[in-house]
C-alpha cells in the first residue's frame, strides 16, 4: 500500500520549513515494509537512492521481493524482527538512514517491539535524519478501540475474509437496533460509513488486532526522548496547527501555553484525533519552529486545489481560498489547472518580477498549511493536462494487470479494463485515433450494448478515451 505523507520527497520537504537541511541523495529503512507497497515503488522511481525493508512476515517478504524483481526496484527487503534488527543492521555494516518509515507498527506490537523500534530510529537516524511514526492516538482512537473490542468478540477466529463479514454484518445490526438520535447511535454510525469506505485490510488490521494500543502524543514524544529524539512535527503540515478553527476558539488554546508538544496535544483534545503520522529527529538539531518564506527556496509544489469561480479556489478537502491579487490568482489558477503537476516554488515565485518572490513564497507556504498545496525536495515528474500522443507512468504501464496501480505521489488508481488496455497504449507514439484502433483490435466491447454497431462503438470511444485520459492525468498516471 502506498504511503503519501511517507514519500521522503514530502518528509525532507517539511524538514526544510523547520530548518533541517536537505540530502541530495536518500538512504531510507522501513521497519514493518510489508508486501513492498510502498517501498518498492518508491525504489523504482528513485533508483539512485538507497533503499531496505524489513518485515517480520516471511510471506510478504517474498512478496515484496517479487515485486522488486518486477519493476527492475533496487529496494532490498529482508524477514527481521524489529528487536534484532538493530544488531542485524550493525552486522551489515549499514549507514546511517536519511528517512526511517515505520507505518502501521507502534501501535499494533507488543512493549519490547515498540520499544526496540524506538531505539532503532534512535541508533540508525542521520544527524539531520527524519523518522516517520504513525501511531493510533488518544482520545479519539479510545472511542474507536471501544467499537473494536465489541468487534474483536463477534468476528470470533478463522479467516480474515470470515472475520470481516461478521464484523461488518453487526455494525450494520447495531446500526440498527440503536435509534439515529441517540447520541451512541449516531456515533455508531459515524464509525459505520468509515467502514464502509474503508477495505477489509484496515478492518483487520486497525479494528480487528488483537494488539492495538493507542497513545498520547505527549507519552510517544517523551518515549522518544529517551532514545535520543525529538518532536519535528506532523507529516500533514496542517495539522499541527489550529488555523481551521474559530479565531476565539484558537486564542483561547494559545492562552493555555506550552510548546509544540503541549499545543498539538490540546488541539488532539478538541479534535478528538485518533491518527497520527509522528515525525522525529535527532535531539541535538536545532529546530527553526517559526515558518519563514525563506525556507520555500528550491522547493517544488503540486497543488491539491480545483477552481471555484472567479478568484476563488476550493482545495480537494474542501477549504476555500479567496485572492483578489492578481499575481497570486496567477500563481493558484496555474497549480490548480496543471495539477497534479510539480513546478519549483521559485519558478511560480518569479513571475511577478523579483519586487514579489517574497510575496508568492508567503502565500504558498500559507497555503500549504491549509493542505492547498503540497510541497516536495524533487519533482513529482508527472503532468496534469493531456498530450497529442500521452506516455504513461511506466510503474503504472508494468503493474496494469493488477488492477491497481500506485502513482508517483503515493495514491493507488484503481483501473477497469477499458483504462487497463488504454494504458497499455500509452508509449508516447499513440494519438487518440490510434488509442481507439488499439482499443478496438482488441476486442473490446461496451457491456450492454453487445448490438452496438462498429461505427457507433468507434463514435463513443472517440469521445470517450480522452475523457479517460483526462481521469488519468489528474490521478497521476501521465509523464509526458
Amino acid at each position: 500500500m502506498p504511503i503519501p505523507e511517507a514519500d521522503p520527497s514530502r518528509l525532507f520537504a517539511l524538514g526544510a520549513l523547520f530548518g533541517l537541511p536537505k540530502p541530495d541523495r536518500w538512504r531510507v529503512l522501513e521497519i514493518g515494509c510489508g508486501a513492498g507497497g510502498h517501498l518498492v515503488p518508491m525504489s523504482a522511481r528513485h533508483p539512485d537512492d538507497q533503499w531496505l525493508g524489513f518485515d517480520l512476515a516471511g510471506v510478504p517478504v517474498q512478496q515484496a521481493q517479487g515485486l522488486a524483481e518486477r519493476l527492475g526496484a533496487t529496494a532490498e527487503v529482508l524477514q527481521l524482527d524489529v528487536c534484532d534488527a538493530s544488531e542485524a543492521l550493525a552486522d551489515r555494516g549499514e549507514a546511517p538512514f536519511d528517512a526511517i518509515v515505520a507505518h502501521g507498527v507502534y501501535s499494533w506490537v507488543p512493549d519490547a517491539a515498540r520499544t526496540a523500534l524506538l531505539d532503532l530510529c534512535g541508533r540508525w537516524l542521520a544527524p539531520h535524519g527524519i523518522a516517520y511514526v504513525s501511531v493510533n492516538s488518544l482520545p479519539g482512537w479510545g472511542m474507536r478501540g471501544t467499537l473494536g473490542g465489541m468487534l474483536r468478540y463477534v468476528a470470533g477466529d478463522g479467516a480474515p475474509e470470515r472475520q470481516t463479514a461478521r464484523a461488518r454484518a453487526f455494525v450494520g445490526l447495531l446500526c440498527s437496533l440503536v435509534p439515529e438520535n441517540d447520541p451512541y447511535g449516531a456515533w455508531l454510525r459515524r464509525e459505520e460509513a468509515l467502514i464502509r469506505k474503508q477495505g477489509d485490510p484496515w478492518l483487520f488490521h486497525d479494528l480487528l488486532a488483537p494488539i492495538n494500543r493507542p497513545v498520547w502524543l505527549h507519552e510517544l514524544v517523551d518515549d522518544a526522548a529517551g532514545h535520543g529524539m525529538q518532536y519535528l512535527g506532523d507529516a500533514v503540515l496542517e495539522t499541527m496547527l489550529p488555523d481551521r478553527l474559530p479565531q476565539d476558539v484558537q486564542a483561547r488554546l494559545a492562552s493555555l501555553g506550552g510548546g509544540q508538544v503541549q499545543q498539538e496535544q490540546l488541539l488532539d483534545f478538541v479534535l478528538a484525533r485518533s491518527f497520527r503520522r509522528v515525525l522525529l529527529c535527532r535531539d541535538d538539531v536545532v529546530l527553526q519552529r517559526e515558518l519563514v518564506p525563506e525556507a520555500m527556496e528550491g522547493l517544488h509544489v503540486v497543488g491539491r486545489l480545483v477552481r471555484d469561480g472567479p478568484q476563488r479556489y476550493r482545495s480537494l478537502e474542501g477549504d476555500e481560498l479567496r485572492t483578489d491579487h492578481p499575481l497570486l490568482d496567477e500563481v493558484m489558477g496555474w497549480l490548480a489547472d496543471h495539477r497534479p503537476a510539480s513546478v519549483p516554488v521559485d519558478d511560480l515565485a518569479r513571475m511577478g518580477g523579483p519586487g514579489e518572490v517574497e510575496r508568492v513564497r508567503r502565500n504558498l507556504l500559507l497555503a500549504a498549511t491549509r493542505g492547498l498545496v503540497e510541497l516536495r525536495q524533487r519533482p513529482a515528474g508527472l503532468v496534469g493536462t493531456v498530450s497529442a500522443r500521452p506516455l504513461a507512468d511506466p510503474i503504472a504501464q508494468i503493474l496494469v494487470d493488477d488492477g491497481e496501480v500506485p502513482t508517483a505521489l503515493g495514491a493507488k488508481v484503481r483501473l477497469d479494463g477499458l483504462e487497463q488496455t488504454i494504458l497499455r497504449h500509452l508509449d508516447g507514439e499513440h494519438d487518440v485515433p490510434a488509442l481507439v484502433d488499439a482499443v478496438l483490435t482488441q476486442g473490446f466491447q461496451l457491456i450492454g450494448h453487445h448490438g452496438m454497431g462498429p461505427q457507433a462503438l468507434r463514435g463513443w470511444l472517440e469521445v470517450e478515451i480522452p475523457r479517460r485520459l483526462a481521469g488519468m492525468a489528474r490521478t497521476g498516471l501521465l509523464v509526458g
